[in-house]
């Protein structure tokens, strides 16, 4: 039998995928589009799941945007795509968005940039999108180590929350984080600094 496309294909028995797609991922995940009245997932093929997670409306996606502006690491910025495609993410924000037509980045990403809404916001426009996004609603949180950063663990996120991220080596510059509402930080066993 010929092969007509290239989809990497996971064989999952019947009983797992439910399963697997059940509360209280599946609101996450989006993948409660995909249920019928009595929470039974109908997905027939790997192609059938493919077309209907790709109509299924945005409200299924976590109200959290990620912005990666300052990050210049092509492998950064594509293993971040693909954690935010993981997370259902409402979008991720880079410095460049051409920098997904790099071929580096479309092998690490493994195609989660089609899946990921990804919006462009150059370093220097930065603070300006992050007081329109704070007149949205949303709630600015820095990635940080800070005086002030709270224990990732303990931290309790908003509804709608804008995560910023900060340069691998400089991370946050002042002028950003006196926009915040929070900072937090990644707890650590080791002797590196950061995450």
């Amino acid at each position: 039998e010929e092969v007509t496309n290239f989809w990497q294909r996971k064989i999952t028995p019947k009983d797992q995928l439910q399963s697997a797609l059940q509360l209280p991922w599946n609101h996450v995940l989006g993948t409660s589009a995909l249920q019928d009245n009595h929470g039974i997932v109908r997905v027939d093929s790997f192609e059938k799941f493919v077309h209907q997670a790709e109509t299924c409306e945005e409200s299924n996606r976590q109200d959290i945007v990620v912005v990666a502006s300052l990050i210049d690491r092509l492998p950064n910025l594509a293993g971040l795509t693909r954690t935010c495609e993981i997370f259902r993410a409402q979008k991720l924000i880079l410095g460049d968005i051409s920098i997904q037509d790099d071929p580096e980045f479309a092998s690490i990403s493994v195609s989660a940039n089609t899946w990921c809404p990804l919006e462009e916001v150059k370093p220097e426009h930065v603070c300006s999108w992050l007081q329109k996004m704070k007149k949205m609603g949303y709630r600015l949180v820095g990635l940080e180590q800070t005086d002030e950063s709270v224990s990732l663990p303990e931290y309790t996120f908003d509804r709608k929350t804008v995560l910023m991220l900060g340069a691998e080596k400089e991370g946050i510059p002042a002028t950003i984080l006196n926009i915040l509402d929070d900072t937090i930080e990644i707890p650590q066993l080791g002797v590196i600094r950061s995450l």
